[in-house]
């Protein structure tokens, strides 16, 4: 009995770690609205663009992580 115990702590101490060391290395991604309002308007405004390209070339440009995040 006391070996289940201690297998069922070790396995929910195994989760709680791997848990925690995804979310640690996650890094959120905001974007700036302006930044990509302002790049779609001119990257439909080239004959022949689409909405899936537009929104492909502008999230990079217009996406920064939490540590660049102003503020």
């Amino acid at each position: 009995m006391a070996s289940k115990q201690v297998a069922v702590f070790l396995l929910i101490a195994a989760m709680a770690l791997i848990m925690m060391s995804s979310s640690i290395e996650e890094v959120e991604a905001y974007t700036d609205e302006a930044c990509y309002e302002g790049c779609i308007a001119n990257c439909m405004a080239v004959e022949g663009a689409t909405v899936p390209i537009c929104r492909a070339q502008c999230l990079p440009i217009c996406e920064y992580s939490e540590s660049r995040r102003p503020g």
